[in-house]
């Protein structure tokens, strides 16, 4: 399971970088604790219950959308579009990843 956390986190953080250059490394330094978080969450829920990933994804951008607004400072609005941006990108990237194993 370690290589789809790393294949999340190299989609997802280059990304943020465009969406914030201030602050890069202390910001990718939380953006990886806060995927050490949600990542874990997400797929025991994924694999272990019948909630459609839809409705888990629903979450996590909630929850990511939360973190970021309180430890980066960013208002609510932009914390949601960010958070809805990468893991939208981190879904549809790594899906195509995966089914082309």
């Amino acid at each position: 399971m370690l290589p789809y956390f790393l294949l999340t986190v190299l989609l997802e953080l280059p990304l943020y970088a465009i969406f914030d250059r201030s602050r890069v490394a202390y910001s990718l330094c939380i953006l990886f604790l806060i995927n050490g978080v949600s990542w874990p969450m997400l797929t025991v829920l994924y694999l272990h219950s019948d909630i459609p990933l839809l409705w888990l994804e629903a979450g996590v951008v909630m929850l990511e959308a939360t973190l970021i607004h309180r430890l980066l400072g960013h208002s609510h609005i932009y914390s949601f579009f960010i958070a809805l941006t990468l893991n939208t990108a981190s879904v549809f990237i790594g899906r195509a990843i995966i089914s082309s194993l």
